[in-house]
């Protein structure tokens, strides 16, 4: 049962990056669901249940491995109004395909239209909801960027970056180092990524702290089994937080929530924004909101003398995903 979420889970997110990624985990999911389901039971049933998820009538337990599945696959069902998901042990590839492209809207998910063979759903409409005015579309700017992003600039700015980074006691500085790397090559992949950097370069404080909720919420994002691909946008979302400070302090929030959606069309930038606010897109639950946050929060502790990560951990206060902060507790615990 647990692989099958689990699986469920990396075939939505292969799907976000798309490419060879995408076949892969189809393929997994599809081998995971076959020896997945309950002895004797002929589909793995996920239900949204007073919101939150059961598989085959059973609520899965949030440990390290299923918490960020859980969460993300819950938000999935709950964006597309769907309480019941049935998926037959003799799935095919090609249909979870099919349906993990309708659950990420990259194709129109419409009520007339069939769900592929060996997958079932159930839908409850919130009759309420047609009575409230549609949410404003976010304004994405597509403004050009001219700036030259070269591989001496990725280097250059990796070099700085990590010459920079503070340490954290209890986290491997060769830890830090990587999750640097993967932060400035995703942002120099992305048109216009070194706009940000460089406005963060004008408080090099500010800089070095952003920096190193970075490199922590990626370290989160590894305990949790995110995908390696997500774990550069995990670090890329909690260093772009620092940004709303520079542009204004009193609501840093809103301020790069703005900013980072005039940056370009590029998902990165829309992901990022939404982190800001503290929130985030439906496929990504709350989580890494809650990871950049309790970045920032776990370097407050040490700044205020916690001896190491796992003391910052037990004394970073509640957060909205009460599970997630259990689970990096529990990882950490005495992190020297």
């Amino acid at each position: 049962m647990q692989n099958g979420v689990v699986s469920l889970w990396q075939l939505l997110e292969a799907g976000r990056a798309g490419g060879p990624e995408f076949e892969r985990a189809s393929v997994a999911a599809e081998h995971s669901l076959a020896t997945s389901a309950s002895p004797g039971s002929l589909f793995v049933c996920l239900q949204v249940v007073a919101g939150a998820l059961q598989v085959d009538g059973v609520a899965v337990p949030l440990d390290a491995r299923m918490l960020p599945a859980v969460r993300g696959l819950l938000a999935a069902l709950q964006g597309a109004h769907i309480t019941t998901l049935r998926i037959s042990r003799e799935v095919r590839a090609e249909a979870l395909v099919v349906a993990a492209r309708r659950l990420l809207r990259i194709v129109p998910d419409r009520d007339d239209e069939p769900w592929p063979a060996g997958i079932e759903v159930q839908r409850e409409h919130d009759e309420a909801a047609a009575d409230e005015p549609p949410p404003l579309p976010l304004q994405r700017g597509v403004e050009p960027h001219d700036l030259p992003d070269s591989r001496l600039q990725a280097v250059f700015l990796q070099h700085r970056l990590v010459a920079g980074l503070r340490r954290i006691p209890g986290l491997d500085p060769a830890v830090g180092k990587v999750a640097v790397q993967a932060v400035v090559e995703r942002l120099l992949s992305t048109p216009g990524g070194l706009e940000p950097l460089m406005l963060l370069q004008q408080d090099p404080a500010r800089l070095s702290r952003a920096t190193a909720a970075a490199v922590l919420a990626s370290a989160f994002g590894r305990v949790l089994g995110w995908p390696e691909h997500r774990l550069a946008e995990l670090g890329v979302a909690a260093l772009l937080q620092g940004v709303g400070e520079v542009l204004d302090e009193a609501h840093p929030g809103p301020a790069a929530f703005v900013w980072l959606l005039q940056r370009g069309a590029d998902d990165l930038w829309l992901r990022a924004a939404l982190v800001a606010r503290g929130v985030d897109d439906a496929l990504g639950a709350a989580i890494p909101a809650a990871l950049a946050r309790v970045a920032g929060d776990v370097l407050t502790a040490l700044d205020r003398g916690a001896l190491d990560l796992g003391a910052a951990l037990a004394a970073a206060p509640p957060t909205g995903e009460p599970e997630l902060l259990d689970v990096l507790r529990a990882a950490f615990a005495g992190a020297a």
